[in-house]
């Protein structure tokens, strides 16, 4: 079963209904939400409340999608400001191919070290918990491969290989700065080279040909709304694995 999913938290981003091209049967569609929302195709599911920080909580079904989505064979994540407008299994058809994990280059930045100097571009300086982090991955030699992804789609195919980049992303995130950047790119090329995860860079940014659109994130608030707490045991068990992978 494909999987197509996205996280909205703190109505950050609005969520889109999808266009009729982009609804299949046969396909999962999957908000991760601390609100409740009715919106078609979408099939709301509660948030793990594993992490005190509301911006590192966020991430986990980012990071963890073979443990909230354990019936996918292949999941397809989307930021919030990114919709769907293409069928989704000729797009990991297209897309995924025989890889792993597919995702699209950064459409600036090259390596670790363009993602650190855009702080210094941007502010005129780089944040503590940036630099620490940098200088971190700088010390363990990474390899420097000329890709740097993006982190806001991601194409995974539900295996053990992916499964090591999943659990390796969120312990690095978890240790390093709210950038998830510098340990997606870590967690790649480590697992590339330890385990074979068979990476393909997609070209392009968020567009695909047309198969993707985007949006700029919505920065609502909604008190009106609710937030979703989760009461079932089977969610309970995936809520202590994420606890213990994120110790």
């Amino acid at each position: 079963m494909i999987t197509v999913y996205t996280v909205i938290v703190a109505n950050y981003d609005n969520l889109a209904a999808l266009p009729v091209q982009a609804i299949a049967p046969g396909v999962r569609y999957v908000c991760f939400s601390d609100r409740p929302r009715q919106v078609r195709p979408w099939e709301i599911q509660p948030f793990p409340q594993a992490l005190a920080d509301p911006h590192r909580m966020s991430r986990i079904p980012k990071m963890l999608p073979h443990l909230l989505l354990p019936e996918a064979e292949v999941s397809v994540y989307m930021d919030g400001a990114i919709t769907l407008c293409a069928p989704p299994k000729q797009m990991v058809a297209e897309l995924l191919g025989d890889a792993d994990i597919a995702l699209f280059r950064h459409p600036t930045n090259k390596s670790i070290h363009d993602e650190r100097n855009f702080y210094q571009n941007l502010h005129g300086y780089v944040p503590d918990d940036v630099e620490a982090e940098y200088q971190h991955y700088c010390a363990l030699g990474i390899p420097i491969t000329g890709d740097f992804w993006a982190g806001g789609f991601l194409l995974r195919r539900h295996n053990d290989r992916v499964a090591k980049f999943n659990e390796l992303w969120m312990r690095e995130f978890l240790l390093g700065s709210a950038n998830d950047q510098f340990s997606l790119y870590y967690a790649l090329t480590t697992v590339a080279r330890d385990a074979g995860l068979v990476v393909r860079s997609l070209p392009g940014y968020y567009s695909a040909e047309g198969r993707l659109g985007y949006h700029f994130h919505a920065n609502a608030g909604d008190a009106a709304n609710q937030v979703q707490l989760p009461e079932n045991q089977a969610w309970k068990a995936r809520t202590d694995r994420i606890r213990e992978i994120c110790q």
